[in-house]
């Protein structure tokens, strides 16, 4: 999985099927939690399953809070994180994460990306969703396409120059909302 290009990111949350048994802050949903990345001066996965992150150039900066290396900037890098845990099947399962662009008309800047293209990826500005945020998805991990959503729009395009956006993304029933 990448993170990448031109964003803060702060926290991601990502649940499936597999029980940790980590402490984490109440706030946190641990039901199902597979992965939990505060970046608190790191990329480690808090969430006890060990899926930890290797950051591959991206600095550490203030978070949403001004909290001193509590979160990631990305310029043209990223941060990668062994996707053997991400189940890509028909699995219920929900995506949460903070972003925050300084340059909304930049173009293709991924903030959640699996890699290859074997997955599912959020962004924004992607060139054939300009101006939303968008969604991608794909069936079937050995064909390495997106298959079943190219940027898809979320219908959400108030995403402003250095203001931190909440995304969640939750697949249930074959259907994501």
């Amino acid at each position: 999985m990448k993170i990448n290009k031109h964003l803060f990111s702060l926290i991601a949350i990502i649940g499936f099927s597999i029980i940790s048994n980590a402490q984490i802050p109440n706030y946190v949903p641990s039901n199902g939690l597979v992965g939990w990345w505060p970046f608190n001066g790191n990329a480690n996965d808090e969430s006890g399953n060990g899926n930890n992150g290797t950051v591959n150039g991206a600095t550490l900066t203030n978070d949403r809070f001004g909290n001193i290396d509590q979160a990631y900037m990305f310029q043209s890098n990223d941060i990668t994180i062994n996707n053997y845990f991400y189940n890509n099947g028909w699995q219920d399962y929900s995506i949460s994460l903070w972003f925050n662009t300084n340059n909304v008309d930049q173009q293709a800047q991924n903030f959640f990306n699996t890699y290859p293209h074997d997955g599912e990826g959020f962004g924004w500005n992607h060139p054939n969703s300009l101006n939303k945020i968008s969604h991608w998805k794909n069936e079937d991990p050995d064909i390495h396409i997106w298959n079943i959503f190219s940027a898809n729009p979320l219908n959400y395009n108030n995403v402003q120059t250095d203001n931190w956006v909440f995304l969640t993304i939750v697949k249930s029933n074959l259907v994501y909302n």
